[in-house]
């Protein structure tokens, strides 16, 4: 729909509001007779001199390469930043800009369209904030219309300035950004109780397995090879349970007990057979061939080297976790 040359002068009047409330802006269209083109030259008049972006977000299909070009970007580069759409299309992303999460986080309409009506629909879908001005015919008079009668205390340009309009807006945003924080926050949550619940599951698992393991190690075993062997199993069982009890007893992380358990009996396994060998070598009775009996000094050793996996399960949990937080914080690069 074009706009006449008032209109044009609201739209600029909108641009400068964007700038006071701290809003950005993203535009998929500079032709002369859109709202945008107008907005974009309102933003960049009232954005100061010496400040930097990009601030402005311009989106446009492949097809439209060359033709989506504001002139502020010849004064003031550093405030665009171009986002082509990959692809010929222009509408399909446009609509998916909108639906999307991240993408934007508020919209304002005026005049305009199919697409406009479109574009607020699927913004009203998604529960954007939206703000759909009246001042003049068309898709976005519809939309206000509509909306002032879902929403009460929705505002109009003909009792609003357009300072006041984009506070509305800014304030919508700013309720909707603390309401998804609020949500993303209880469904941390819930993941972190849920994994607490399986954790626990797990957990009374290996530590059923290492009790078991410790008690027949201790009374009822008196061959070596079946010794040797329960050794074995005590390690894994003594630093899975270690490395659970660290997972259950960090409240602000979420357990993946599967992971947990893994990591713990690789560590109980690895630094018990590290503490075991030394002193296997210095008294190696237990593994003679001739071997007959388990003595009291080898249930000793058995026990002690059992204490000592779960000391690892929950040492290596720790490490685990300082690693993954460090990597996480690394950026990614590729060297071309």
């Amino acid at each position: 729909m074009q706009l006449g040359q008032e209109a044009r002068e609201y739209a600029q009047k909108l641009g400068s509001a964007l700038v006071e409330a701290g809003l950005g802006l993203v535009v998929y269209f500079s032709d002369d007779q859109s709202l945008e083109t107008h907005v974009v030259r309102g933003f960049v008049a009232a954005f100061p001199i010496g400040e930097s972006g990009p601030c402005i977000d311009v989106r446009f299909s492949e097809a439209q390469r060359g033709q989506v070009m504001f002139p502020e970007q010849n004064t003031r580069p550093e405030l665009f930043y171009v986002n082509p759409f990959p692809g010929q299309n222009w509408e399909a992303p446009f609509y998916r800009s909108l639906a999307e999460r991240d993408s934007v986080q508020a919209v304002v309409l005026m005049a305009g369209g199919t697409s406009t009506l479109n574009a607020g629909q699927v913004a009203v879908g998604r529960g954007l904030p939206l703000l759909a001005i009246d001042k003049y015919s068309g898709s976005a008079q519809t939309l206000r219309t509509e909306l002032a009668t879902k929403y009460s205390g929705y505002p109009s340009s003909q009792s609003s300035s357009p300072s006041q309009l984009v506070n509305w807006l800014r304030q919508q945003q700013s309720d909707d950004a603390e309401r998804h924080r609020r949500e993303l926050k209880l469904s941390r949550e819930y993941a972190r109780m849920s994994s607490r619940k399986r954790g626990i599951v797990w957990f009374s698992f290996a530590l059923i397995a290492l009790l078991t393991t410790l008690g027949i190690g201790l009374t009822g075993v008196d061959k070596p090879d079946q010794f040797v062997v329960v050794i074995g199993v005590a390690l894994v069982s003594a630093g899975a349970t270690g490395a659970l009890v660290r997972g259950l007893t960090t409240t602000s992380e979420k357990l993946n007990p599967s992971l947990a358990s893994l990591l713990g009996m690789a560590a109980g396994l690895v630094v018990g057979l590290a503490y075991l060998i030394p002193q296997l070598i210095g008294a190696p009775q237990l593994l003679e061939p001739n071997a007959s009996v388990v003595s009291a000094t080898d249930k000793i050793q058995f026990l002690s080297v059992a204490l000592v996996a779960f000391t690892a399960g929950i040492g290596f949990d720790v490490i685990f976790r300082r690693m993954q937080k460090e990597a996480e914080a690394v950026a990614v690069s590729v060297t071309r």
